[in-house]
């Protein structure tokens, strides 16, 4: 069944490895593409670590 996102508060195992990626991604993007980290990038490191605990 799909649900709007808004409505959605549980996570298939999935959809949580696919968020660490997408922000462990942004962050190695930015150091690659820019060679350095911005505080975004900073930031989505915090996020990572806070849902993967959570987790």
């Amino acid at each position: 069944m799909n649900v709007p996102e808004e409505e959605k508060y549980l996570n298939t195992k999935k959809e949580l490895e696919a968020r660490l990626v997408e922000m462990m991604g942004g962050r190695a993007a930015e150091e690659i593409v820019f060679d350095t980290v911005t505080t975004g990038a900073a930031n989505d490191i915090q996020q990572a670590t806070n849902l993967a605990r959570a987790w």
